[in-house]
């Protein structure tokens, strides 16, 4: 798939998973959503784990479009084609009702980077 522009959902069915892993029951930023029984390979708790794995080769993992340009050198990002399924992810930024300068310019770069994504 490396070598790829997009894949089909359907695509990722039958892929080596590795996910983030989480306290409960579903890890965090699991499988590809719609994935009945995807093959889970690797749960790990760090992002660079979990790259450093899919540099390797033992696996694929879900990265929301907006942290695109951040995967390492060895991990290529490849969008999943929309399907018109409506399957979005949400982000969300909790602070404290004074939050620092530098807590809300954190949430005006991620409310620019989302808006330019969609």
């Amino acid at each position: 798939m490396a070598v790829r522009d997009w894949v089909e959902p359907e695509e990722l069915a039958d892929q080596a998973w590795v996910v983030g892993a989480s306290h409960g029951e579903s890890p965090e930023f699991g499988a590809w959503p719609g994935i009945a029984e995807p093959e889970v390979s690797f749960a790990v708790r760090d992002w660079p784990t979990r790259l450093g794995l899919v540099s390797a080769g033992l696996g694929i993992a879900l990265v929301p479009g907006f942290a695109a340009p951040a995967v390492p050198h060895g991990v290529r990002w490849i969008p999943v084609r929309d399907q018109g399924d409506g399957l979005r992810r949400q982000v969300c930024a909790v602070t404290t009702h004074d939050a620092s300068p530098a807590a809300r310019a954190m949430i005006r770069a991620l409310e620019d980077e989302v808006t330019e994504s969609v």
